[in-house]
Order: structure tokens, then C-alpha cells, then sequence
């Protein structure tokens, strides 16, 4: 495990450590902050380490994350907190209330994302998403001889090599309009 210790003059310890069950197995922890939480392993192993760690101590909590997904791990404690359900306390802090950041940093950073609606959600607006399917669906396209001709030609101009990406081009544009 890898583990760093800070002694303080007043006989206090921080201890910063990377996340595992056994971080903090057998520690009687005061505060234990962990960021990113969303983005932990294990944490359905790891989260009843932690809260045995603060339990003797009537110890704290402090958990900081962008959000990703809907109804994973971090996700169903933020929803408890929004009902009353649990004793944390949320707080959303949103890149609008940084004097730095404005609207022109806001464009920049989503041409850094690659202007990708997921990331941008989650990375910049603070917003949980649903996760992705990992399935691929297949289309079984039946074409008369000359149609598929015709097709071939138009993705040889268009430089385009495979035919799933020509009917993605061409559902893409179907979309816009």
C-alpha cells in the first residue's frame, strides 16, 4: 500500500493513501476526505472500511467528485442527501461561480473535450448521465446491385471506407434537419 504520513507538533497525524479497503482498516480516523470519490473502485468495498474508520470517533466525512454516472455508487448518496436520507450535505459548486471562468473559458475547454456531450455534462455542468450501452446494433441493409454500386461510388468521392460510417454520415445529416 502505498502510504505517506505528516506528524503534527500537536501529536495529530494526516495520513494520505491510495484507496483500498485496507487504507484505513484498523485507523480511528477524525476526518477523512477522499476526492474524486466518483471515480474509486471497489467502493462497495471500500465504503464500509471508511465508515468503520470515523465510527468510533463520531469522525467525518468529506467526499468530492465531477459527477458521471446515474445510479452508480456516488450517484445514490447524492440523491440520499437530496432527501434527507443520509447526513451528508451537498454542495454543488459550479465553474460559473469562479471569477476566472467565463463563457469564453467555458468554449475552450469544450473544444478540449472534443465537444462531446457526455464529458462536457459531467467535466464542466456538474451533471450525472446515464451510462452507455457497451451492445452494438446490427442493421442488416439489403440492396439491389446497382443501388449498392451507386453507394460505393459516393463513399469512394467522399473518401469514406467503411459503409457503417457512410450510413452514420448520412443519419447524422438526417438528424439536423
Amino acid at each position: 500500500m502505498n502510504q505517506k504520513n505528516i506528524y503534527l507538533k500537536n501529536g495529530s497525524r494526516i495520513t494520505v493513501s491510495g484507496s483500498s479497503p485496507d487504507a484505513v482498516t484498523g485507523f480511528k480516523c477524525d476526518l477523512i476526505y477522499m476526492n474524486n470519490f466518483e471515480y474509486i473502485n471497489n467502493l462497495n468495498d471500500i465504503y464500509p472500511a471508511i465508515q468503520s474508520a470515523i465510527y468510533y470517533t463520531n469522525g467525518k466525512l468529506i467526499l468530492s467528485s465531477t459527477p458521471r454516472y446515474k445510479k452508480d455508487f456516488f450517484y445514490n448518496l447524492w440523491i440520499d442527501a437530496a432527501k434527507k436520507e443520509s447526513s451528508f450535505k451537498r454542495i454543488n459548486i459550479s465553474w460559473k461561480e469562479n471569477p476566472y471562468f467565463d463563457e469564453e473559458w467555458y468554449k475552450k475547454h469544450c473544444l478540449i473535450l472534443n465537444n462531446n456531450p457526455d464529458t462536457i455534462a459531467t467535466e464542466l455542468d456538474g451533471k450525472f448521465i446515464n451510462k452507455k450501452s457497451n451492445k452494438k446494433v446490427a442493421i442488416n441493409i439489403r440492396l439491389e446491385p446497382e443501388k449498392k454500386e451507386k453507394i460505393l461510388r459516393k463513399m469512394k468521392q467522399k473518401n469514406i471506407s467503411s459503409i457503417t460510417s457512410y450510413i452514420m454520415e448520412l443519419i447524422n445529416k438526417d438528424l439536423e434537419y
